[in-house]
């Protein structure tokens, strides 16, 4: 009964690597598309975006926007802190990640 199991089992594994690895015809090449997107490359090329902040996920509008500035300025200064400590308390919860991201090894 136990070789039988064995051989299922290996015959089972040797059916998933096969699938797993069988269903893959060549390397991707992602110039492979450019002939698709070939006529929208040409027409877009030259446009400049309305909004140059079109690729940010923090705005300045943004509650976040002056501490990420802080942080990426590299303030960390009390008042860094305090805008971050003030944004918490409003329930900002990018706020919280951030802390708690910053403060892991000291958080109790």
């Amino acid at each position: 009964m136990m070789r039988n199991t064995t051989i299922i089992q290996v015959i089972f594994l040797s059916l998933s690597m096969s699938i797993l690895t069988g269903c893959k015809e060549k390397a991707i090449n992602p110039e492979d598309d450019i002939p698709l997107f070939k006529d929208f490359i040409e027409e877009n090329i030259d446009k400049v975006a309305n909004d140059p902040y079109i690729s940010s996920t923090v705005k300045p509008d943004d509650e976040m926007y002056d501490l990420m500035l802080m942080l990426q300025r590299g303030d960390w200064s009390q008042k860094t802190w305090d805008e971050m400590d003030s944004l918490m308390k409003k329930g900002v919860e990018n706020a919280k990640i951030i802390y708690a991201t910053l403060r892991r090894t000291s958080i109790k």
